[in-house]
């Protein structure tokens, strides 16, 4: 069941590949892509608030069984040039809150 108040660390990394701007995070092995780097931002919030509400919903820990991204992802976040950080917190619809994401971007 989810911890109330638990706060969760997702590091990404974003890249170009063709005519397309990619987010991998690492701590989960959770991808999603959009034409533009302000798109790819709407895209990764919305898939990591999907896993956050289906989770809530399940009663179980968010991204529960979800193993973390392969090295190569880790290693383009490591030689990444790092993002400035986003104050951004997710809310259920219902009024609840949801657990507060820190995401960790970098853009390699």
């Amino acid at each position: 069941m989810p911890v109330e108040g638990k706060q969760i660390v997702v590091s990404a990394v974003l890249f170009q590949e063709d005519d397309w701007w990619c987010a991998q995070c690492l701590e989960y092995d959770l991808a999603t892509q959009a034409k533009t780097l302000l798109d790819l931002r709407s895209e990764l919030e919305r898939v990591l608030v999907s896993h956050l509400a289906l989770a809530e919903e399940l009663q179980r820990d968010p991204f529960a069984g979800l193993p973390s991204a392969p090295q190569r992802f880790w290693d383009m976040y490591r030689t990444g040039k790092p993002i400035p950080r986003s104050e951004t917190r997710y809310w259920a619809t219902n009024d609840t809150a949801l657990p507060p994401i820190e995401p960790r971007l970098r853009v390699a």
